[in-house]
């Protein structure tokens, strides 16, 4: 059974959600592009920031040290609510903006 990203609250705005290109390009002698796929599938990388309290915030760091950026864990999309394979993209960055209160964002790849 696959881990799955700790019950925290919704992340705030924006959400950002990249598709990278996964073809190939090469340009021949009369200008000409030649073009096709290098992979069938695009893997989305997903930038998202939280504002949580203290506890959540303490979920999300032990569910990190668990995973850090090794091991995949299913994620659901605040927008789609698409159940998505990824894994941590990047180090945990988080402040304690209020008191109480922690800041901050996560990266995450598609896997």
């Amino acid at each position: 059974r696959m881990l799955e990203f700790p019950n925290i609250r919704y992340p705030i705005y924006p959400i950002d959600e990249t598709t990278p290109d996964v073809s190939r390009k090469a340009q021949v002698e009369n200008m000409t592009m030649l073009t096709h796929r290098k992979t069938t599938k695009a893997l989305r990388s997903y930038s998202v920031n939280y504002k949580i309290p203290t506890t959540e915030y303490v979920r999300l760091r032990n569910f990190f040290d668990q995973v850090n950026t090794a091991e995949m864990f299913l994620w659901t999309h605040p927008e789609t609510l698409a159940k998505i394979r990824v894994r941590f993209a990047d180090q945990l960055h988080f402040s304690a903006s209020d008191y109480g209160v922690w800041t901050g964002s996560i990266q995450l790849q598609e896997a």
